[in-house]
């Protein structure tokens, strides 16, 4: 009878544990083609052309009906998304890590929202982390040009006309262009309340290391596909 007192104790003891444990728990999952990517070796390992996928998760204290929600601001909302809204109560930051020092990287964040199951409320981000502009800039003009010339036979524009066309294309294409400049990163979700009741403190969440091994730009098998015509 003892014993089996004992363990009931040990059993309840344990759902507390767990249950605080989990109450105001923030963290990011990272998701690839095939599902969650868990770590190696404390690390995510992903590709420079390929763009992050994440879900930023909090565990709330109580039971949502629904009415709040995990929100950030992001490249792919309305001008007018947070016109009648509360301010995003999510923010991603992003370090390049170098020896024992860090240094913040520029990111371009996408979301299609978020929702709840029962107290987990959960917010999809896509991120790409930016070269220095005047690289991207450059890159970019490149593809426009390659495109101008592989579309073009044996017809004679002005320079005027293809300045033109390779504006507009660059503009075409700079929100799908994606190269993650190879290195390690850390990445860090931070949530504060602005207002909202899902949870009362501000709250960081545990870092993800991401490793970027360099596989060339989104455009390479584009590319390969489309051979200039001659």
């Amino acid at each position: 009878m003892r014993t089996i007192v004992f363990l009931l104790s040990l059993t309840v003891l344990s759902s507390i544990g767990y249950a605080q444990e989990q109450v105001g728990h923030f963290w990011i999952r990272v998701f690839g083609d095939s599902g969650e990517i868990r770590p190696v070796r404390g690390t995510v390992l992903w590709k420079s052309s390929a763009r992050l996928r994440l879900i930023v998760c909090l565990q709330a204290a109580e039971l949502s009906n629904g009415s709040e929600q995990l929100d950030i601001r992001a490249l792919n909302q309305h001008p007018d998304y947070w016109k009648h809204r509360l301010p995003p109560n999510v923010t991603l930051k992003a370090e390049r890590l170098i020896g024992n020092s860090a240094a913040e990287a520029k990111i371009r964040v996408y979301s299609s929202g978020g929702g709840v199951n029962l107290r987990t409320h959960q917010l999809s981000v896509a991120m790409d982390i930016l070269e220095a502009d005047s690289a991207r800039k450059s890159k970019l003009r490149q593809i426009a040009e390659w495109f101008y010339h592989a579309r073009q036979k044996d017809s004679v524009f002005s320079s005027v006309e293809q300045e033109r066309y390779v504006t507009a294309t660059i503009s075409y294409f700079d929100e799908s262009y994606i190269y993650n400049p190879p290195g390690r990163y850390r990445i860090v979700a931070h949530f504060d309340p602005k207002g909202r009741t899902i949870w009362p403190v501000a709250l960081n969440s545990e870092p993800v290391i991401i490793e970027v091994a360099d596989a060339g730009d989104s455009f390479e098998k584009l590319k390969q596909g489309l051979a200039p015509v001659r």
